[in-house]
């Protein structure tokens, strides 16, 4: 092969981009929701009932969210847990999470996603004699929700607590 042969390629000039704009934009600071402040006077609420006695069991369903946006619910649920455990109070005994997942196996519920609707829950509640369901409900603009606690007797349905609460930051 000769020099004459051989390619020749002609690399264009690179030409710098001048403009004022950054070239990536800076992302949202995301508020994280204070869930143990938004829940605790909540709970405390919760575990003063009168009506309920010490030591009924209690299934707590994963907060379902309602608002315009992604909201850890997950974290949220697990606090909620927490603070339950922690209270002072012998109002709830919690169901246990491996009871739980064995149940959700035997009826065919995601563990995943199926606590989040009431159907199953009760469906569950029932299946594992369980007395009262505690569901959650995040709801409105996903950076100042409100979230909703209502405590359900299994047995007929009915809602015999409820409070709501905006959401603290």
């Amino acid at each position: 092969m000769t020099e004459s042969d051989q390619l020749s390629i002609t690399i264009p000039k690179l030409h710098r981009l001048e403009t004022s704009e950054p070239l990536y934009k800076t992302l949202p600071k995301i508020k994280t929701v204070d869930w143990k402040s938004s829940f605790s006077p909540m709970v405390h609420a919760m575990v003063s009932i009168n009506e309920i006695q010490n030591g009924s069991v209690l299934l707590v369903t994963t907060m379902k969210n309602n608002t315009n946006g992604n909201l850890q619910t997950n974290e949220a649920t697990s606090i909620l847990i927490q603070l339950l455990k922690n209270s002072v109070s012998n109002k709830f005994q919690l169901c246990d999470s491996d009871r739980l997942n064995m149940a959700c196996q035997i009826l065919g519920i995601s563990a995943d996603n199926g606590l989040e609707l009431l159907n199953n829950v009760v469906s569950l509640a029932r299946y594992l004699d369980i007395q009262y369901v505690l569901y959650s409900i995040a709801s409105g603009n996903v950076q100042y929700p409100y979230v909703n606690l209502q405590i359900l007797l299994v047995n007929t349905g009915e809602i015999i607590w409820s409070m709501t609460s905006k959401s603290i930051f």
